[in-house]
């Protein structure tokens, strides 16, 4: 086997409940697995996470693609619908931030956001928000690939892009910070309440306890003087 098909080969490098890691040459594929519709919920993202530090200690790592086992959103079919006004919903100002900087032109957010317009793949891909159309998924991960393995090529340096990449979005990642921040600070509290339901449950089992105490006291008392 040559040098060039032996970079082509897939290497797998770690499985979590939610996702998997593997390696083609420079580029690193990252496969949310499952059947379902791979909601994000405390414990994908913990997953996810984990997986991209893992690729963070490999100083080979050139480029990442993400992909997905299940659904696939197929020509003919709805690429993107946004429910949220159908179902009177609400949107996060992270998500918002994020559908923005991806949907640019402002006709087109408007349909997407505050008309819950439907849009299959062509049309997504005319109106920019869709890189490219590909009749299934295994061409379409082919594509991604292939496309990983160009800027792979290109030897940048990590905190070069990480920096370029920062300043292109700083708007996303600030809104996406401060709902973690919210988030964290949420969990704290909330487990401060805990906390503290179970020191008041204890302090009532403890006063309960010595409330019978003090009753076989007495009750030992008056026999006594009997």
């Amino acid at each position: 086997m040559d040098e060039k098909k032996q970079q082509k080969q897939k290497v797998f490098l770690q499985q979590w409940p939610f996702c998997r890691l593997e390696k083609q040459g420079r580029v690193y594929i990252l496969t949310l697995t499952g059947n379902d519709d791979h909601r994000f919920n405390p414990s994908s993202i913990d997953d996810i996470v984990a997986a991209l530090k893992t690729v963070e200690q490999y100083p080979d790592a050139g480029a990442l693609v993400t992909t997905n086992e299940g659904r696939f959103m197929k020509e003919g079919k709805e690429v993107l619908y946004m429910s949220e006004l159908d179902h009177g919903m609400y949107m996060p100002r992270s998500l918002m931030s994020v559908i923005k900087s991806k949907i640019v032109l402002p006709k087109t957010l408007n349909e997407v956001l505050l008309k819950a317009r439907k849009f299959k793949a062509l049309e997504a891909f005319d109106h920019g928000f869709v890189d490219g159309v590909y009749e299934d998924s295994e061409k379409t991960l082919e594509a991604a690939l292939l496309e990983a393995e160009k800027l792979a090529s290109r030897n940048w340096k990590r905190d070069s892009y990480a920096n370029l990449r920062a300043g292109a979005f700083a708007e996303e990642i600030g809104a996406i910070s401060a709902l973690a921040s919210e988030s964290i600070a949420l969990r704290d509290g909330l487990q401060h309440a805990q906390q503290l339901q179970i020191e008041k449950l204890e302090v009532q089992q403890d006063a309960k306890a010595l409330d019978n105490h003090v009753n076989q006291a007495i009750w030992y008392s008056c026999l006594q003087w009997k």
